[in-house]
């Protein structure tokens, strides 16, 4: 056979093995939306070990690089578990993982994602942390140790140097503004999967393409992929400059784009939305001013916090009850000394919210009794005004805790919520000293009720 003719035999058998893993790649796509919890009764394993067997054949590592983001919108959705995954599938998908990181000699997943370009921090001298000298456990936990991957430090031999994060987003961009997008969950799962991948610094380079696609999932009218937006959105803003979310305008964006989910009481939105939003408003609008020299603006912070107290003063849910008063806290730290503008109606949702157990672990009481808490130390100068409510709201709480007067129980979860109930009558006692001890006093000694006697006595204990 002639050079020629074996140089054409040679292209021939190229281009049929690129279509046949493109072909596999196509057979990989999941039909179905994983969050409507269908079955699906297609076993992936086989396709996987076929494309890793395609994929080791490739002698040429220029055409390995050339193919490793087509690879992976293939593969990254089978890395973990979903219900269109098994124990097997997920074995091969890491098995190719693993072969391209070690034959792009990459140490770790970032370092195929953005290379190392970016090795160190510019002006801070920080060896970034998606360099480590070897992979880890932390890194890539499936490999064993007969797959130790070489370290490259030299630029040259790196087969990525820039990483594949440019042409994935290149990608995933385009199939997820097609109409079918929603057909296949494969797209999403890869953009999830880059995104927690990446942190601060490199995070920033990459903002502009991540908060389309983003933006995209959350104006979805699917729980699903609201939840899944928000959940990298969060991300997003942990890991991005404060200055540049602020300075170019971007922070106004995505709060414009979210504020609107306030009104959503699906517990998963509620769960997705406030941590996301909490971060965003100490960028915009920083901490409050522990003294008040001049009449306060009305700031995004109020906005927020108004419609969620209209949100939880009218929620009869127990499931969405408990979303809700988990995010209160922050926002009290938020607002600070101006929580005092809300004092009134905060305190009635919380003496609501305490009365009624959610029978799963008394969650609710004890988060409403930590948010209880967080508002006497922040508006301590008012909680004298507000002696009598608070202290008859946390005696019927013993109450329908210890319905028997003689014996205190012994559980865990009313143990936990006696002794936030102890810590709120002393924080108590701390801003209203001269009237508390003497209503203390009296208590212990006209009640024959076990557990009140407890509480009210650890509490005069401390003061």
């Amino acid at each position: 056979m002639s050079h020629t003719q074996s140089t054409l035999q040679l292209a021939m058998n190229t281009e049929e093995r690129d279509h046949k893993i493109k072909e596999l790649i196509q057979k990989l796509k999941v039909k179905a939306d994983s969050h409507k919890g269908k079955e699906d009764d297609v076993d992936y394993s086989s396709s996987l070990t076929t494309l890793n067997e395609l994929i080791i054949s490739i002698n040429n590592k220029s055409e390995l690089v050339g193919l490793v983001p087509v690879i992976l919108t293939g593969v990254i959705p089978h890395t973990t578990r979903h219900y269109w995954t098994n124990e097997s599938s997920i074995l091969a998908a890491k098995n190719i993982l693993t072969y391209i990181l070690k034959k792009c000699h990459c140490s770790s997943i970032p370092d195929l994602l953005i290379g190392r370009k970016n090795k160190s921090v510019p002006g801070v001298g920080v060896v970034s942390p998606y360099t480590p000298a070897r992979p880890t456990e932390e890194v890539l936990p499936w490999l064993q140790e007969e797959d130790e991957v070489p370290v490259v430090e030299d630029e040259e031999e790196l087969l990525i140097g820039g990483g594949v994060m440019n042409e994935l987003l290149r990608i995933l961009r385009r199939r997820l503004v097609e109409t079918e997008w929603k057909e296949h969950p494969n797209e999403k799962h890869t953009l999830m999967w880059c995104l927690r991948h990446l942190k601060h610094p490199h995070l920033s380079e990459y903002f502009n393409s991540f908060l389309p696609l983003l933006l995209l999932l959350i104006d979805d009218y699917e729980i699903y992929h609201k939840q899944l937006g928000l959940t990298g959105l969060c991300h997003l803003i942990a890991n991005t400059d404060s200055a540049e979310l602020v300075q170019y305008g971007k922070a106004d964006l995505i709060y414009d784009s979210i504020k609107k989910l306030l009104y959503f009481n699906k517990v998963d939105i509620i769960n997705a939305l406030h941590p996301a939003l909490q971060s965003l408003l100490v960028i915009m609008e920083g901490p409050q001013p522990m003294e008040i020299s001049q009449p306060r603006k009305w700031r995004k912070t109020d906005e927020v916090f108004v419609i969620l107290l209209q949100s939880m003063y009218t929620e009869s849910k127990l499931s969405i009850r408990k979303a809700y008063i988990k995010h209160v806290c922050r926002y009290i730290e938020c607002l600070g000394v101006f929580i005092i503008k809300y004092i009134n109606k905060l305190l009635l949702i919380i003496f609501d919210y305490i009365e009624y157990p959610d029978y799963c672990g008394e969650e609710t009481r004890k988060t409403s009794l930590t948010t209880l808490l967080t508002l006497m130390r922040y508006s301590w100068p008012r909680i004298p005004n507000h002696f009598e409510p608070i202290l008859k709201s946390l005696i019927k709480l013993i109450s329908d805790l210890c319905p028997d007067k003689s014996v205190i129980p012994d559980d865990s979860n009313t143990q936990d919520v006696l002794g936030l109930i102890i810590d709120c009558l002393k924080v108590l006692n701390c801003c209203c000293h001269e009237n508390s001890s003497a209503s203390y006093k009296m208590l212990l000694k006209d009640t024959e009720h076990a557990a009140l006697r407890h509480c009210i006595a650890e509490a005069l204990d401390t003061v």
